[in-house]
């Protein structure tokens, strides 16, 4: 016998008592407990936040570069213009970002 048979079979109500008991049980099982945020799942919510506005945003411009055997490729996509660039220098890819506002 566990814990709770045995306690549910030593206590005695009267009827109207033991209904109220168990719809006070049953809705205190049923209620979800929350607790306060603490001060690391706030902060990581804000990062989340920021990673998705920063990555979903649409009028930034994306750099991103990859180490190739010949060196570093520069590449570049703005979403205003659908303009695209591909490069093997840092300064190339200066030179473009400026020209796309003459």
């Amino acid at each position: 016998m566990n814990s709770f048979t045995q306690f549910s079979s030593t206590q005695r109500f009267s009827s109207g008592e033991s209904a109220s008991t168990r719809q006070q049980l049953e809705q205190l099982w049923q209620t979800p407990t929350t607790q306060p945020p603490t001060e690391s799942s706030t902060r990581l919510k804000r990062f989340g936040q920021w990673l998705l506005q920063s990555l979903t945003d649409s009028d930034q411009v994306r750099l991103w570069t990859k180490i190739t055997p010949t060196g570093t490729q520069w590449y570049a996509y703005d979403p205003k213009t659908q303009g695209r660039f591909a490069g093997h220098s840092e300064l190339e890819l200066r030179i473009w970002l400026e020209n796309r506002h003459r």
